[in-house]
């Protein structure tokens, strides 16, 4: 488990992704941020944008509006007004 961490993403009306990751691109205010396991804590303001979720070879995107994403060793929790991911 130490290659991965539990992704969520969350809106008011749902848990759009709760699974585990190898990588997030986060689009944060001041610049776009990469997590990958065991990253420093912190609590980052995010802009609208695009997260590029990899869990090992599988690739997702999901198109955010603004929000907040905490970032943990072990777990990356991203609150949002709306997401919805990318159709293939």
């Amino acid at each position: 488990m130490d290659k991965l961490f539990q992704f969520q993403l969350i809106t008011p009306d749902k848990i759009v992704v709760d699974q585990p990751a190898s990588f997030v691109k986060l689009p944060g205010e001041s610049g776009e941020l990469g997590i990958m396991p065991k990253h420093i804590s912190i609590m980052v303001a995010l802009k609208a944008g695009t997260i590029k979720l990899v869990n090992e070879s599988i690739t997702q995107f999901y198109d955010i509006s603004s929000g907040f994403a905490s970032v943990y060793a072990e777990k990356v929790v991203v609150l949002v007004h709306k997401a919805e991911k990318q159709s293939s």
